[in-house]
């Protein structure tokens, strides 16, 4: 037997009889009916090892559940114990949203009362982790169990309105309006749009404004349990007219996420000597979709070329969702080649006394790519989350460096992942807590602030328009 989400969806009555599984896939009989978690090292988390984490197993009781509500409600007080002992953020999640752990466990013991599939209960699993309010604490995708649908659409949000970003071709089913860019999105599936933002909970978010940026990235794609279909399945925008339309939403099943640069270099205006450095994520992959140091080293070798004239330098990390710390180092490495600090963090472990913070440092090896030193202007928003963060403040603690744009996610978190007893599902839950260079504030639950905030309005959406950008570049001409 396999521990798969997958296995545990499609056979969940096959685990009622056996005990569990260890991470090779076999069977175990625990010793005794008390619940244990094992005492794993997550301590010893290093800032370069983030999202590498340790994947530990719970130990079942003996006594085997008889029936499926009996298996649920054993294995939410495994996850409930879990979260009380590991979420290093959860008392800065209590204090900004007071989500009461006890509460929602409680809560998602009485549905599991009258649950009769699995598949209702990874959904309720997933909003309950969800409604706790931590972009890091959630359900783990597991390969075969859950599928990407992409949608063709492409939303942004300006000011208080949700917009299309730019024309979207052959998004819709039949003969029906055609979005075109710039026109308001009002509602999803009869639901106002901030309204079904708020409620939405595929991924989870730590702030309001990276919950937002989370449920915008979902209306393009998103990744359901292979018994869910991707919702909403109508929208209802409006023509800067002021006209109202309905569209059905026509969503694709993925085989996989198209392979994009996560770095690329390029001159601006090479007369005043501006270039820009676009970061789009900090998972870098090969062609084939694996994770790849070189690939990424090769990119930022070709950016460097591009930008070794340059005597100011736009660094875009907008919607970067983040990735591997040593990425972001390396990035950090080629815009500032000397020492630096990367980030400040304290781990969380329950069977020690509270650690201090721990300074991260940064010296970038002799052979990796770099720059001069030159003035930065880094734009940012609610899409930079997690690593792209780090990345983010380890570059504000530098000199010469000014942000442009909005607020970051405020989420970030090393994670160790908890595989559940009864259902093989697998949660990750974040042990750190990471804060500024120089600074004790927690970036989770925060973000980070620009210098220069920009808000946008519709008309700085669409094809060819870049508020953030031109900010920036006015700011740089006039120095110059």
């Amino acid at each position: 037997m396999r521990c798969t989400l997958a296995a545990s969806i499609i056979a969940i009555t096959s685990l009622f009889t056996s005990a569990g599984c260890d991470r090779s896939g076999s069977t175990h009989r625990p010793q005794d009916d008390s619940l244990h978690l094992p005492r794993v090292g997550v301590g010893e988390f290093h800032a370069e090892e983030e999202h590498r984490p340790v994947e530990v197993e719970a130990v079942l009781p003996r006594t085997s559940p008889r029936t499926l509500q009996d298996a649920l409600q054993k294995e939410i007080e495994v996850v409930e114990h879990i979260v009380e002992l590991w979420w290093a953020s959860r008392p800065i999640h209590e204090d900004a949203t007071d989500p009461r752990v006890p509460l929602v466990f409680n809560e998602l013991r009485e549905q599991a009362r009258s649950m009769d599939t699995p598949g209702s209960y990874t959904e309720a699993l997933r909003y309950a982790l969800c409604s706790l309010g931590d972009g890091h604490l959630r359900l783990v995708d597991e390969p075969g169990a859950t599928r990407k649908y992409f949608s063709g659409l492409h939303f942004d949000r300006a000011g208080d309105h949700i917009v299309v970003s730019s024309r979207s071709v052959g998004t819709g089913k039949g003969a029906q309006p055609e979005p075109q860019g710039r026109d308001k999105l009002i509602a999803a599936d009869g639901t106002p749009i901030d309204e079904w933002m708020d409620r939405l909970c595929l991924a989870p978010g730590s702030t309001k404004q990276h919950r937002h940026a989370v449920a915008l990235a979902s209306l393009r794609q998103q990744s359901r349990f292979i018994h869910e279909q991707p919702t909403p399945r109508e929208l209802t925008l409006q023509r800067h007219s002021g006209e109202t339309y309905t569209i059905q939403v026509d969503w694709h099943a993925l085989d996989r996420s198209v392979t994009t640069p996560c770095v690329r270099g390029v001159m601006l205006d090479k007369k005043h000597k501006i270039g820009m450095l676009r970061v789009h994520t900090l998972w870098c992959e090969d062609d084939n979709g694996a994770l790849s140091d070189v690939a990424l080293v090769t990119q930022l070798r070709a950016a460097a070329k591009s930008l070794r004239t340059a005597t100011h330098i736009v660094v875009d990390l907008r919607g970067n969702p983040g990735g591997t710390a040593w990425a972001g180092r390396r990035v950090l490495g080629m815009l500032r080649p000397g020492r630096t600090v990367w980030t400040q963090q304290r781990t969380r472990h329950p069977y020690r006394a509270t650690a201090p913070r721990e300074t991260i440092e940064h010296q970038p090896a002799a052979t990796d790519p770099k720059l001069k030193s030159v003035p930065l202007w880094v734009l940012i928003d609610a899409g930079c989350a997690d690593t792209c963060e780090l990345l983010a403040g380890a570059l504000r603690a530098t000199d010469k460096v000014t942000m442009v744009g909005r607020a970051t996610a405020g989420s970030v978190g090393n994670v160790a992942t908890f595989r559940l007893p009864y259902t093989g599902l697998r949660i990750a839950v974040p042990v750190t807590e990471h804060s500024l260079p120089g600074s004790d504030l927690n970036i989770e639950g925060r973000g980070i602030a620009p210098e220069i905030e920009v808000v946008r309005a519709p008309s700085d959406i669409g094809v060819g328009a870049n508020a953030d950008l031109e900010v920036a570049l006015e700011r740089i001409r006039a120095l110059q």
